[in-house]
């Protein structure tokens, strides 16, 4: 029954390791380019956002394939019954895989809110306040305090 249990129980441990890497919010281009649609952005900001993210793709696309990688190679581990050592070295290159994906993710966010003026980037942080949902360590929470699923219950 041990032997039964123990790679859930590490699957749990390395969900708790990657959490706090990827918190809250519409991610991707899709996510950019709606929060960018709704700001009264000129010309010029929208020709240097986007010369932006066209700069950073490869960046970013490299940071998922290496997240990609990691994540295949531990499943791969746990799967074939590798020994622990080799599996507490695959969660701990995952996890060092994500915050690298996280630092460039972060990088591009600021370098993409120094082209917007401060009343855009106010509204940018308005737009995320009344989301309403706040991430925490029990997961994510609507403004009435209610856990969120799958299904917005």
């Amino acid at each position: 029954m041990n032997k039964i249990l123990r790679p859930f129980a590490l699957l749990g441990l390395l969900g708790a390791l990657t959490l706090p890497a990827f918190a809250g919010g519409p991610r991707g281009a899709d996510g950019l380019q709606r929060h960018m649609q709704q700001l009264d952005l000129t010309t010029e900001q929208r020709a240097e956002l986007s010369a932006l993210r066209e700069s950073r793709a490869p960046e970013l696309r490299q940071a998922r394939i290496e997240v990609r990688k990691a994540d295949r190679a531990l499943s791969d581990a746990i799967e074939s019954d590798a020994d622990k050592s080799a599996i507490a070295d695959l969660a701990i290159a995952r996890h060092e895989a994500k915050l690298g994906a996280q630092e460039v993710n972060q990088s591009l966010r600021a370098d993409l809110r120094a082209v917007l003026t401060e009343e855009q980037v106010a509204q940018l942080q308005d737009r995320r306040k009344s989301r309403g949902y706040k991430k925490g360590p029990r997961g994510d929470r609507g403004s009435d305090g209610m856990r969120r699923g799958p299904r917005g219950r």
